[in-house]
Formats: structure tokens, sequence, C-alpha cells
């Protein structure tokens, strides 16, 4: 009942917000007095997760937040039993905005795929080389010997090569791959 009412005084109060939790997909699921459950597949990420509820609950209005990485489901418990049309309406566009936010602060799908491919290459490498090397190892090796072989010809590409080497490097060894010896 409580849904189909906040539902239709939704629908009637605030059209504009209604279209921005359908273009992200946020379904109302159960509304109660001091406490709203919303779900979005989007929530099944659990750093997306981590980011709403450090910053949901920093809301006055919001005395707990839960989120659940399994279902997709976000549950507000309120201070208060009962909220203003007007309250309602800036949770809902809070949630909304943490939503968006939330995918610019988190690595995304295609990033942790692409580190994830690397760092098998990179333990494939050292397998079968007994430790011997590593992908950072090759690529400072390439980027030297590239650098050495292009400066006679262009001395300001072969300097980038080097400094590209010797970032490589740099990193390598702030990882701690560069003390083994």
């Amino acid at each position: 009942m409580w849904s189909t009412l906040f539902g239709l005084g939704a629908y009637i109060i605030a059209p504009k917000l209604i279209g921005k939790l359908r273009e992200q997909k946020i379904q109302v699921i159960h509304a109660v007095p001091g406490r709203l459950r919303l779900q979005n597949q989007k929530w099944k990420n659990e750093h997306v997760v981590a980011y709403m509820e450090k910053v949901l609950i920093q809301h006055p209005l919001i005395e707990s937040c839960r989120v659940s990485p399994i279902t997709g489901s976000l549950v507000l418990e309120f201070a208060t039993p009962y909220l203003q049309q007007t309250e309602l309406d800036e949770l809902l566009q809070l949630v909304t905005d943490v939503t968006v936010e939330s995918f610019a602060v988190t690595n995304d799908k295609l990033m942790n795929t692409m580190r994830g491919t690397f760092n098998r290459i990179n333990e494939n490498v050292k397998k079968t080389t007994n430790g011997y090397t590593s992908i950072d190892s090759l690529l400072i090796v390439y980027f030297m010997f590239q650098g050495i072989r292009n400066f006679p010809v262009n001395p300001a590409f072969a300097s980038s090569l080097f400094y590209w080497a010797f970032t490589v490097l740099k990193n390598s060894e702030q990882k701690g791959e560069g003390n083994d010896n």
C-alpha cells in the first residue's frame, strides 16, 4: 500500500525526479514509515556499494544505509518515521546522484579485466623464465634499446624512451619488484 501511495505521490509531485530514477533504472521495492528499499542492477558492484554507503550515511536524515551487492538493493532507514515530500525528493535525488558519482570513483570493468590479464601474463613470464624476467624488465630493455637505436636520428624521441624506461623502473621499485637481487 505504501509503495503504491508513494509511487502515485511521486508521479504527481516529482515527475522530473522520477525521470532520473527511471534513467538510472532505480526501482522502489518497498516503502514503509521510516524505511525505504530501492533496487538497481548497478549496485551489484562491491566498489559502488562501498562508495554509496560511505556517502549516503552522512546525510542527516539517514540513520542507517545498507547496500547488498548480491541483490543490488539499498535499504535506507530514516531518523524520523515520516518524511516531508521535499525531504523524500531530496533523498531520492541524492541516491541518484551518488549512483552516478560512484562510477566516476571506481575502477571500470574493462580496466579490472586488463589489469587481471596483465598480471596473469606477467606471472606466466616470471614462471617461464624461472623468475629471471618480468614484463616490466622486458619493457625497460625494449625502451632502452629503441632509445639507443633512435638517438642519432631523433634525440628528442630517444630521450622520451629513456624517460619511459626510467619511469617503469621507478614504478617497479615502488611495487617491490626491484628488491630481489
